[in-house]
């Protein structure tokens, strides 16, 4: 679902490379039935602010230094199509959410890694724990931008 609307989404956009790269280097997770890890959740967590999924998942990356990864993307819940803007974290291969888990059913997550350092170096510079996916496209690919349209 969150794939289907990625695409849909880079053809509007006018080929916009950044969800190009998003489909390439994204990893589809399903749902979670139950919260794996709570012994890791309670010994890496900073607190845990409610719709505050960026901060939550960033603190529990870097509380770990590096042991549960921080990914960036979208999720899906029960009762709603639309893909919301997401923060979560994966450890072992299964998503840990301490924002979103509990309060709904999550039907699917997709999103990118991003490595530790960068999430360091972001919340350093800003003195906040805000989304950075597209910061760290840009990183990435600083002369790449998005193709006009010839359409008149």
């Amino acid at each position: 679902m969150i794939k289907k609307y990625l695409r849909q989404t880079y053809v509007m956009m006018n080929k916009d490379p950044f969800y190009e790269w998003v489909l390439e280097k994204g990893k589809l997770f399903r749902g979670l039935k139950r919260q794996p890890y709570k012994e890791l959740i309670e010994k890496y967590r900073h607190g845990t602010k409610s719709k505050q999924c960026y901060y939550n998942s960033q603190m529990m990356a870097l509380n770990s230094d590096g042991k549960i990864s921080y990914y960036e993307g979208w999720y899906v819940t029960d009762g709603f199509s639309f893909p919301f803007d997401h923060g979560f974290n994966v450890y072992n291969g299964k998503v840990i959410d301490t924002t979103a888990y509990g309060k709904m059913g999550v039907r699917e997550y997709f999103g990118v890694k991003i490595p530790i350092k960068f999430v360091r170096e972001s919340v350093l510079k800003t003195g906040m724990a805000e989304a950075i996916l597209y910061r760290y496209y840009r990183s990435k690919h600083p002369k790449k931008v998005r193709k006009k349209s010839t359409k008149k």
